[in-house]
């Protein structure tokens, strides 16, 4: 009877503790299963220029993908630091390279980007979907509707953003060869530049271009992201943006596309006026 009794209260010491022990699992949710490059600390690329996904107010971060993996990571019980890159270009290959456990800051989700970042950097569910447009003065604004309407014009867009390469596409695919391409890296001063000319047009996502339109400047001709999909060929896709997730960083994918479906992000609706067909390596 003695050895029952201690039996059954070893059974409910080890029931109690087991019990506890998965409420705490509960509790932490992903935060159990997720490793990080510094362990309970979720370390974030962010580019400072493509305001309003992500910019900095003197020290101060800011941004609809800051606000967005800040809540993220609180949900996960992970502290969040961000590690600033100087230039947008490439910045979907800085957690392949162990600088960062996810990077952000509107990042299109396109074939090339993805065999770029290989094994090492995982593309996460789609988060947010956007169009093109571009940023004119309030004069000009009937004087851009497709293409050809820069003939002969300076057109400015961020260095290897998808901007860049829907224009470059479709000059290519038009045949036009006469439009003078500057690269930038802070679209706010690109935004002054088109105030005063003699530049005549900023090119970037519809909600990037949309708040800078201020103080005598307007948006004009939104439009899908055409996409080379051959030597010569070109077709118009939507423009998903994705996190990379470093693939060392184990559980975080995971974590990330369960927590997308279920935390609505803030951006700027696109016009319902255009429609695009999703590309068809999203989702796979």
């Amino acid at each position: 009877m003695l050895k029952n009794v201690r039996g059954s209260v070893r059974c409910l010491a080890l029931g109690a503790t087991l019990a506890g022990s998965l409420l705490v699992t509960a509790r932490a949710g992903f935060a159990a299963t997720i490793t990080t490059i510094k362990p309970g600390i979720l370390q974030v690329c962010l580019y400072p220029g493509f305001k309003p996904f992500a910019w900095k107010d003197g020290n101060v971060w800011k941004g609809w993908d800051v606000d967005y993996l800040t809540a993220f990571a609180k949900a996960n019980h992970l502290a969040f630091k961000v590690v600033e890159e100087p230039a947008f270009n490439d910045i979907w290959l800085r957690p392949g390279k162990n600088e960062c456990d996810i990077a952000g800051t509107g990042i299109s989700d396109t074939q090339d980007r993805r065999k770029a970042t290989g094994s090492a950097g995982q593309w996460s569910a789609t988060y947010y979907t956007v169009v093109r447009a571009f940023l004119v003065r309030t004069a000009d604004q009937e004087k851009l509707k497709d293409i050809g309407d820069l003939r002969g014009k300076t057109v400015i867009v961020t260095a290897g953003s998808t901007a860049d390469y829907d224009l470059r596409n479709r000059l290519q695919q038009a045949n036009i060869e006469n439009v003078t391409i500057e690269s930038t890296n802070d679209e706010v001063e690109a935004a002054g530049k088109i105030r005063k000319g003699p530049q005549f047009a900023y090119g970037g996502g519809y909600g990037s271009v949309k708040d800078l339109a201020t103080d005598g400047l307007a948006v004009v001709w939104p439009h899908c992201n055409m996409v080379k999909v051959g030597e010569n060929d070109f077709k118009p896709y939507a423009e998903p943006f994705s996190f990379v997730a470093r693939a060392k960083s184990t559980g975080l994918l995971a974590a990330l596309n369960g927590y997308i479906p279920k935390h609505k992000y803030e951006g700027t609706p696109n016009p319902a006026s255009v429609k695009c067909q999703n590309p068809p390596w999203v989702g796979k």
